[in-house]
Protein backbone atom coordinates (compact mmCIF):
# COMPACT_ATOMS: atom_id res chain seq x y z
CA UNK A 1 0.00 0.00 0.00
CA UNK A 2 1.43 3.64 -0.96
CA UNK A 3 1.78 5.21 2.36
CA UNK A 4 0.08 8.99 1.17
CA UNK A 5 -0.17 10.84 3.90
CA UNK A 6 -4.24 9.96 4.53
CA UNK A 7 -3.43 6.61 6.40
CA UNK A 8 -2.57 3.19 4.83
CA UNK A 9 -5.10 3.89 1.89
CA UNK A 10 -4.20 2.04 -1.38
CA UNK A 11 -4.17 4.90 -4.00
CA UNK A 12 -5.61 3.37 -7.40
CA UNK A 13 -2.41 3.80 -9.79
CA UNK A 14 -3.00 5.38 -12.87
CA UNK A 15 -2.10 2.32 -15.39
CA UNK A 16 -5.11 0.34 -12.68
CA UNK A 17 -7.77 3.09 -13.49
CA UNK A 18 -10.59 2.62 -16.14
CA UNK A 19 -12.50 5.82 -16.29
CA UNK A 20 -11.21 8.89 -17.14
CA UNK A 21 -11.78 12.45 -15.38
CA UNK A 22 -14.48 13.08 -17.93
CA UNK A 23 -15.96 9.52 -16.89
CA UNK A 24 -15.76 10.60 -12.91
CA UNK A 25 -17.30 14.13 -13.49
CA UNK A 26 -20.26 12.45 -15.83
CA UNK A 27 -20.95 10.31 -12.74
CA UNK A 28 -21.39 12.95 -10.44
CA UNK A 29 -23.23 15.05 -12.76
CA UNK A 30 -25.43 11.91 -13.93
CA UNK A 31 -25.76 11.10 -9.99
CA UNK A 32 -27.54 14.79 -9.06
CA UNK A 33 -29.19 15.25 -12.26
CA UNK A 34 -32.31 12.60 -11.43
CA UNK A 35 -35.77 12.92 -10.69
CA UNK A 36 -35.38 14.16 -6.88
CA UNK A 37 -34.10 17.47 -8.62
CA UNK A 38 -36.52 17.74 -11.07
CA UNK A 39 -39.38 18.15 -7.80
CA UNK A 40 -37.30 20.59 -6.60
CA UNK A 41 -36.32 22.66 -9.39
CA UNK A 42 -40.60 22.39 -9.97
CA UNK A 43 -40.75 23.53 -6.19
CA UNK A 44 -38.46 26.25 -6.95
CA UNK A 45 -40.41 27.05 -10.39
CA UNK A 46 -43.40 28.42 -7.74
CA UNK A 47 -40.83 31.64 -7.31
CA UNK A 48 -41.55 32.72 -10.76
CA UNK A 49 -39.52 33.00 -13.83
CA UNK A 50 -37.14 34.92 -13.69
CA UNK A 51 -35.93 34.29 -9.66
CA UNK A 52 -36.48 30.39 -10.52
CA UNK A 53 -34.17 30.74 -13.32
CA UNK A 54 -31.48 33.20 -11.53
CA UNK A 55 -31.58 30.24 -8.69
CA UNK A 56 -31.17 27.57 -10.42
CA UNK A 57 -28.58 28.79 -12.91
CA UNK A 58 -26.52 30.34 -9.93
CA UNK A 59 -26.67 26.74 -7.53
CA UNK A 60 -26.33 24.85 -10.69
CA UNK A 61 -22.91 26.27 -11.50
CA UNK A 62 -21.28 26.59 -8.04
CA UNK A 63 -22.85 22.30 -7.49
CA UNK A 64 -21.21 21.67 -10.43
CA UNK A 65 -17.82 23.66 -9.86
CA UNK A 66 -17.61 21.67 -6.67
CA UNK A 67 -18.12 18.23 -7.78
CA UNK A 68 -15.72 19.01 -10.64
CA UNK A 69 -13.47 20.14 -8.06
CA UNK A 70 -14.05 16.49 -5.71
CA UNK A 71 -14.17 14.36 -8.86
CA UNK A 72 -10.69 16.33 -10.09
CA UNK A 73 -9.05 15.42 -6.43
CA UNK A 74 -10.56 11.63 -6.23
CA UNK A 75 -8.57 11.48 -10.55
CA UNK A 76 -5.73 13.08 -9.46
CA UNK A 77 -5.32 11.07 -5.88
CA UNK A 78 -6.61 7.71 -6.82
CA UNK A 79 -8.23 8.26 -3.34
CA UNK A 80 -11.88 8.33 -2.61
CA UNK A 81 -14.00 11.31 -1.44
CA UNK A 82 -14.07 9.75 2.48
CA UNK A 83 -10.75 9.09 2.03
CA UNK A 84 -9.62 12.50 1.25
CA UNK A 85 -11.65 13.80 4.35
CA UNK A 86 -8.76 12.32 6.24
CA UNK A 87 -6.38 15.10 4.87
CA UNK A 88 -9.12 17.71 6.98
CA UNK A 89 -10.80 15.68 9.56
CA UNK A 90 -7.99 13.10 10.53
CA UNK A 91 -8.24 9.28 10.75
CA UNK A 92 -11.17 8.66 13.33
CA UNK A 93 -12.49 12.63 12.75
CA UNK A 94 -13.36 11.33 9.35
CA UNK A 95 -15.41 8.48 10.05
CA UNK A 96 -18.24 11.12 10.80
CA UNK A 97 -18.52 12.32 7.58
CA UNK A 98 -18.11 8.95 6.30
CA UNK A 99 -21.26 8.10 8.39
CA UNK A 100 -23.24 10.90 7.58
CA UNK A 101 -22.39 10.09 3.87
CA UNK A 102 -23.72 6.83 4.61
CA UNK A 103 -26.89 7.88 5.62
CA UNK A 104 -27.14 10.61 3.03
CA UNK A 105 -26.97 8.07 -0.19
CA UNK A 106 -29.21 6.09 1.52
CA UNK A 107 -32.03 8.65 2.38
CA UNK A 108 -31.45 10.52 -1.37
CA UNK A 109 -32.32 7.05 -2.74
CA UNK A 110 -35.47 6.67 -1.19
CA UNK A 111 -36.27 9.97 -1.60
CA UNK A 112 -36.11 9.46 -5.47
CA UNK A 113 -37.37 6.35 -4.83
CA UNK A 114 -40.47 7.97 -3.34
CA UNK A 115 -40.83 10.77 -6.09
CA UNK A 116 -41.03 8.56 -8.69
CA UNK A 117 -42.78 5.75 -7.43
CA UNK A 118 -45.32 8.81 -6.90
CA UNK A 119 -44.76 10.26 -10.61
CA UNK A 120 -45.67 6.03 -11.64
CA UNK A 121 -48.62 5.83 -9.89
CA UNK A 122 -50.18 8.38 -11.86
CA UNK A 123 -48.70 7.19 -15.08
CA UNK A 124 -50.83 3.42 -13.99
CA UNK A 125 -53.54 5.65 -13.26
CA UNK A 126 -53.91 6.88 -16.77
CA UNK A 127 -52.78 3.12 -18.04
CA UNK A 128 -54.31 0.83 -16.23
CA UNK A 129 -57.11 2.94 -14.59
CA UNK A 130 -55.18 1.88 -10.83
CA UNK A 131 -56.07 4.95 -8.20
CA UNK A 132 -53.20 7.40 -7.79
CA UNK A 133 -51.13 7.55 -4.33
CA UNK A 134 -52.86 9.32 -1.75
CA UNK A 135 -56.11 8.11 -3.05
CA UNK A 136 -58.16 4.98 -1.56
CA UNK A 137 -56.10 1.77 -3.05
CA UNK A 138 -53.58 3.88 -4.72
CA UNK A 139 -50.89 2.36 -2.45
CA UNK A 140 -50.52 -0.93 -4.89
CA UNK A 141 -49.43 1.86 -8.14
CA UNK A 142 -46.72 2.97 -5.19
CA UNK A 143 -45.83 -0.31 -4.29
CA UNK A 144 -45.46 -1.24 -8.11
CA UNK A 145 -43.67 1.81 -8.96
CA UNK A 146 -40.96 1.44 -5.66
CA UNK A 147 -40.41 -1.92 -6.71
CA UNK A 148 -39.51 -0.99 -10.98
CA UNK A 149 -38.14 1.87 -9.80
CA UNK A 150 -35.65 -0.10 -7.74
CA UNK A 151 -35.03 -1.83 -10.23
CA UNK A 152 -34.24 0.64 -12.17
CA UNK A 153 -31.50 1.76 -9.55
CA UNK A 154 -29.94 -0.77 -8.97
Amino acid sequence: MAKNGLGRVPAIPMSARHMSYWDMFATWVGANANNGTWYIGGVIAACGFLTASTTLIVTGIISYLLLAAASYMGYKTGLTAMTLTRASFGLRGSLLPSVINLVQFIGWAAVNTFIAATSMSYLFHDLFGWPVYGKPGGTMGLAVGIIVMSIFHL
